[in-house]
């Protein structure tokens, strides 16, 4: 998932942001890999439907994320 998601911001302009839409569970596997070192235990449950997250890129590399909640 790493190497599918630095692909696709390689495509991407300075500035740009891409939308990566998947399956529940895949969304988690991706920003674990993206960001191994973060501690996701305050970002709660698992995305639910329409759920997901955002992550920051700078300097060829990903940064920190952010969930992405559906408000209740």
């Amino acid at each position: 998932m790493l190497d599918y998601y630095t692909d696709i911001l390689a495509r991407i302009a300075e500035g740009g942001s891409a939308l990566i839409v998947n399956h529940g569970g895949v969304v988690e596997l991706g920003v674990v890999a993206c960001l191994p070192e973060t501690d996701f235990l305050p970002w709660g449950d698992p995305a639910g439907y329409c759920e997901g997250a955002r992550l920051f890129w700078e300097d060829s590399r990903f940064v920190s994320g952010e969930v992405l909640r559906v408000a209740k």
